[in-house]
């Protein structure tokens, strides 16, 4: 979508958008951390980013502004707006699904439950891989809204994962953990101070720099 209206040589550029506009989000939902608990923040982000899919989708389709204008360029914004507002969703959902099962999940459920969740993560990448290659037949739109409607479960199945593990499995974290307020900036405060959880930034941080270049590569 973002080749069709932008042009692909633009994607460092997006990148680095991407990537100003995740920090300021990321500073947003520290502090809603603190307001909001895990579970409706999950479901007001899910919400959130399906009515955004949503309106994307009939923008795409109906909207002079989607495929209808077939001249590339960097002044189509709504081009850009699309991929940031993707990036976001990968990086305030997918760390928000991860607090959110690890301050639900004891040790010994962990081993044997993220080999699983990893499993599925691969099958939706298959999944979304596959309906991609006939996005011709499909529909760019449908797609968007495709993924409106899965961002629609999430809700649901949070619903459901919170009464199940009350019912089955409350640990003493959970159980008798007082929350505190940390603040917009207990993030980078622990990232300068940890050395553990620094390391743990450098390593991702080069993984993503190799995939990123790679994936931008292959696709030109």
């Amino acid at each position: 979508v973002f080749d069709s209206l932008v042009g692909l040589s633009y994607q460092p550029k997006a990148k680095l958008l991407s990537w100003v506009v995740s920090i300021v989000l990321v500073l947003c939902y520290s502090t809603l951390v603190d307001v909001v608990s895990k579970r409706k923040l999950f479901i007001f982000l899910s919400g959130f980013f399906g009515l955004v899919f949503l309106a994307v989708g009939a923008c795409l389709a109906y909207a002079p502004f989607g495929f209808a204008d077939s001249v590339q360029g960097p002044h189509r914004l709504f081009g850009w707006f699309i991929y940031v507002i993707i990036e976001s969703l990968g990086s305030l959902m997918v760390s928000l699904f991860w607090s959110f099962v690890t301050s639900t999940t004891s040790a010994a459920s962990a081993k044997k439950g993220y080999p699983l969740i990893i499993a599925g993560s691969q099958s939706g990448a298959l999944l979304g891989s596959f309906c991609s290659w006939h996005s011709q037949r499909l529909g760019n739109a449908t797609l968007f809204c495709f993924g409106a409607g899965a961002l629609a479960l999430i809700a649901p199945m949070v619903f459901w994962y919170s009464r199940l593990v009350s019912t089955h499995e409350a640990t003493p974290a959970v159980a008798h953990h007082e929350k505190h307020k940390t603040g917009m900036w207990e993030g980078l405060r622990i990232l300068l101070t940890r050395p553990y959880v620094g390391a743990i930034l450098i390593v991702s941080t080069l993984y993503e720099v190799i995939t990123t270049i790679l994936e931008f590569e292959m696709k030109v």
